[in-house]
């Protein structure tokens, strides 16, 4: 049996690349308990990666404090009464880009306690903050969708909302960004800190394999996907979902090649096999479609 689990967090916004999967009878959209992030972990065995703030995972892997926050960069519109995170509004910034923000962010805050540390993917993260349970939102599940109630909540959530706005008013005249916007690229509007806080499961992650894992080949581009990957002792590759992707997927499930196909959106999946296409009960949905109910 050979199955293909795709996991997009937020609503894959190529839809010319989705369209070219076709269309498929899904099964009905069934609940992830624990959501995506606790299918891959139990995915690849290790159930405890999940029970741990996001944040502290991807530091874990990189060597840095589990206190730490992501920092993902935005683009942000401005609508009649809240901002508005467009679809294509979570930036993916180069490896470079990102030295350039850390950098240039540490000569302003660095007095503070505080850092960015760049990823080789472009990724970044936060240290020095003080410790707080702030509850907050992944920005890829926010996509088209204004950003007023989706602010961080809970203890601690003044202060890292406050911080944000002083990220913010500093992103506004940042060379980095006039150099974006002369080159047709959107500006980085804010920093979205999230994920945070000290592990949750209270215990140290460390890189120990806990099960055989060897029939299973992992693609992403999510850091915290390649981070739970270094726990579990896996090697990961880079992921391209383009049209020509989903076009050799599709090939692969109507030959057969491909027994399963399972589509996973936030805490939801569904899937189909190739004999499903016997199912006339199921109606006949593309992938956005199906991602869209899943979610």
């Amino acid at each position: 049996m050979r199955e293909l689990v795709l996991i997009l967090p937020g609503l894959f916004s190529n839809i010319d690349a989705v369209s070219a999967l076709g269309t498929w009878r899904f099964t009905t959209p069934r609940l992830l308990k624990g959501g995506w992030r606790f299918a891959f972990a139990h995915g690849v065995g290790r159930d405890d990666v999940a029970l741990a703030s996001p944040a502290s995972v991807v530091a874990a892997r990189e060597g840095l404090p589990s206190d730490a926050w992501l920092a993902t960069p935005l683009h942000l519109i401005a609508g009649l009464t809240t901002l508005h995170l467009p679809a294509d509004g979570v930036l993916r910034l180069s490896a470079e880009e990102a030295r350039e923000l850390a950098a240039q962010f540490a000569s302003t805050f660095g007095s503070d306690g505080l850092a960015l540390h760049p990823l080789d993917d472009g990724s970044l993260l936060l240290s020095g903050l003080s410790p707080c349970a702030a509850e907050t939102v992944d920005p890829a599940l926010l996509s088209s969708q204004g950003l007023a109630d989706a602010q961080p909540a809970g203890e601690g959530a003044a202060t890292l909302r406050a911080l944000m706005t002083e990220i913010d008013m500093w992103l506004h005249d940042l060379p980095l960004n006039r150099r974006r916007e002369q080159a047709g690229l959107p500006s980085i509007r804010s920093l979205w800190l999230w994920g945070g806080g000290v592990s949750a499961a209270g215990f140290p992650l460390d890189h120990q394999p806990v099960v055989d894992v060897s029939g299973l080949s992992v693609h992403t581009q999510d850091p915290w996907a390649r981070a739970c990957c270094g726990l579990a002792g896996i090697d990961c590759q880079p992921l391209d979902l383009s049209a020509e992707f989903f076009t050799q997927v599709a090939a692969a499930l109507r030959s057969g090649e491909l027994s399963k196909l399972t589509l996973i959106a936030t805490d939801r999946a569904v899937s189909v096999r190739p004999s499903d296409r016997w199912r006339w009960w199921r109606p006949r949905r593309d992938a956005l479609s199906a991602l869209t109910e899943a979610a």
